[in-house]
């Protein structure tokens, strides 16, 4: 596990955001998708919300922020937030929404 802020929920949010990006370079057939994309989450992370990345953080951002809650699974803790539960479900509802999306569109191509 990298870092040493990891956790279980930390491992199972690695393994979903493969798999998002995954599905965005094979629905797209480019990768700088799947690029563009995490460069965003950790510009908006790092640069705009001082969150730590994967236990990395800078000295300036455009806001600071601080945590309301000590609870680790619900924050990421000192992993940032794509160490928490929140994130999790926000993965699966992507990934869900990317498999119904491109089922449509598989079963509509079938009927052609």
């Amino acid at each position: 596990m990298p870092g040493g802020n990891a956790t279980v929920v930390t491992f199972i949010n690695i393994v979903l955001i493969s798999i998002l990006f995954s599905l965005l370079v094979f629905l797209t057939g480019s990768i700088f998708t799947a690029c563009g994309f995490h460069f965003t989450w950790n510009y908006f992370q790092m640069v705009i919300f001082n969150t730590p990345n994967s236990t990395d953080r800078i000295k300036t951002a455009l806001f600071k922020t601080s945590y309301i809650s000590q609870d680790i699974y619900l924050n990421g803790g000192g992993f940032g937030p794509e160490g928490s539960l929140l994130s999790t479900v926000i993965f699966a509802v992507i990934i869900a929404l990317i498999l119904i999306v491109y089922g449509k569109k598989l079963r509509l191509n079938e009927t052609l």
